[in-house]
């Protein structure tokens, strides 16, 4: 981040004084950087034309290698909130250090941009304290972190009743966390009780609902009943000849396999949603680790990763607990519709497909393509993100038993204008989707065109977002089984300078014309899948 914090400063010189880079995550998966800029609180705002000028010099930076997302972030501070930062952070950082500090003796000063903090560490912690520059390490943090000119002072704290000070720190330490953590009003935290370690180091906070983690993060509590609760061992990486599709999907999409010859995985569930675990036990943890089963209720804290699209969390400590009462909303959704009413599939008689599907002279179809029929999808769409943008076209094609047989094509009209950006990357303008059907017409005709089909796509969690949103918003539920082109080509092509759809065509001698126009790159994606079925023994 120091590298891009000097390109962003040498770039805007002194204009965006107010404004820096946070963070910068990039998903393997889907090919983007989520690039997070903090902003001070006294700026107010930054406007719109201020946030287009910051994405365009991120997306010079990284020079077109991959799709940039830029969120902004607002940097805010009270006392509340640096209290709760400091305990988190000693907590994660300077666990010896963390019983030391009384929490009631934290002062802080905010003063413009002057933030004065002064922390009483108890006399017996306190040369330790010093010599590992726990003042200093807590100054970079919050400078990191947050706008201003940080300032940090340790006071070495003479307690005559040191031991009922920690007695009493220990009592209160959790309910004080608890209230810290409350006052952050964006998040919804669970109530547990119960609480009970069992392995690591006693967990202090509230946990997050599993429905709130969007994106990996260094620490995060959750709590939930565990379920599918095995004990795996290391695999070796598959090359591209050695195995089939169909027998090693499952592992391609789920597994996230660090080091060590075995670890546990779970499901990790706490009624608004699940999440799976992977935890790596040492000697002394996989004999407490062996006292879980499925059903029990723990709360654990870990970091979540992404791999291959998929949010994982990697858990560190474990305690057990009591979960709260979860009243599940029951959902009716709508059948499959009899007919199609805005949008009319089409027959197709694809040329090429013979020569894609032929090895040897010998026109060969894969089992799974024999077994399932299968629609490929692509969505051209506003923006990026599925909550606030929207679809602007739908393209798909059906395949039944290896055969491109059907074609579903629509463009949709947005209820907005496009920007110049989507307009230069689509070849859409707004004149072409003036008259078009909305989405919420053209969803119930896309979902029959599904009905009982795997559904295909490249980089497939970005279009799928898209259609289970909007369908979810017309009353449709998509539950279909789904394969990604983009994490088969990874695990089975090797040595490729990158992994977008084009790249991986011209690997496999797959034609793309017009490509960004959704039914040409869903043919292209259904031929790269068929390569992919066809090649892989």
């Amino acid at each position: 981040m120091n590298i891009l914090e000097q390109a962003f400063k040498k770039r805007f010189d002194n204009k965006y004084t107010l404004i820096k880079p946070l963070s910068a995550v990039y998903s393997k998966s889907t090919d983007e950087c989520t690039i997070t800029m903090l902003y001070a609180d006294s700026l107010g705002d930054v406007s719109e034309n201020d946030r287009a000028e910051i994405n365009n010099f991120l997306r010079d930076y990284l020079k077109d290698e991959c799709t940039v997302i830029t969120k902004f972030k607002k940097s805010y501070l009270d006392e509340l909130v640096i209290i709760k930062q400091i305990l988190e952070f000693v907590s994660i950082n300077f666990s010896s250090l963390y019983p030391s500090i009384l929490q009631q003796k934290i002062i802080s000063k905010i003063t413009n941009e002057q933030v004065q903090i002064n922390i009483c560490i108890l006399s017996t912690f306190f040369e330790v304290a010093v010599k590992k520059e726990l003042g200093k390490n807590i100054e970079r943090y919050f400078s990191t972190n947050y706008f201003g000119n940080f300032s940090v002072n340790l006071e070495n704290y003479e307690d005559t009743e040191y031991q009922q000070a920690i007695s009493k720190q220990r009592d209160k330490l959790r309910n004080e966390i608890i209230r810290a953590s409350q006052a952050e009003p964006t998040v919804q935290k669970m109530t547990i009780c119960d609480v009970k370690l069992l392995l690591g180091t006693v967990i202090l906070g509230m946990p997050n609902y599993i429905k709130d983690i969007k994106q990996p993060v260094k620490y995060v509590i959750l709590a939930g009943k565990i379920s599918e609760l095995t004990e795996r061992t290391r695999k070796k990486t598959v090359k591209f000849s050695e195995v089939s599709i169909m027998q090693n999907i499952e592992n391609i999409q789920s597994e996230n396999i660090e080091t060590g010859d075995t670890y546990f995985s779970f499901i990790l569930n706490d009624g608004s949603g699940s999440l799976h675990a992977v935890f790596f036990p040492n000697a002394v943890t996989r004999a407490k680790f062996k006292k879980l089963s499925d059903g029990i209720e723990i709360l654990v804290e870990g970091e979540i990763s992404e791999f291959n699209g998929k949010l994982s969390i990697r858990v560190k400590n474990i305690s057990y607990c009591k979960l709260p009462e979860v009243k599940l909303e029951l959902i009716t959704y709508k059948p499959v519709p009899q007919n199609y009413v805005y949008v009319q599939p089409e027959k197709m008689i694809y040329t090429e497909q013979s020569n894609f599907l032929e090895n040897d002279s010998n026109k060969h179809i894969p089992q799974f393509l024999s077994n399932n029929d299968v629609v490929v999808l692509d969505v051209e769409t506003t923006g990026l993100n599925y909550e606030i943008d929207t679809i602007i076209e739908i393209g798909a094609v059906k395949m039944i038993k290896g055969e491109i047989v059907e074609s579903f094509s629509s463009l949709i009209y947005p209820e907005r204008k496009l920007s110049e950006e989507i307009i230069q990357i689509t070849g859409i303008i707004d004149s072409d989707l003036a008259g078009k059907p909305l989405i919420n017409q053209v969803i119930p005709d896309f979902f029959k065109f599904c009905e009982n089909c795997v559904i295909v796509g490249h980089n497939l969690p970005f279009d799928y977002s898209f259609i289970e949103t909007a369908a979810k918003k017309t009353g449709y539920h998509f539950a279909h089984k789904q394969f990604d082109t983009l994490i088969l080509a990874r695990t089975f092509i090797r040595g490729l300078k990158n992994y977008r759809l084009k790249t991986i065509a011209e690997y496999l001698k797959v034609s793309l014309d017009n490509a960004h126009r959704a039914t040409n790159d869903a043919l292209a994606t259904a031929q790269v899948f068929s390569k992919l079925c066809e090649n892989v023994k």
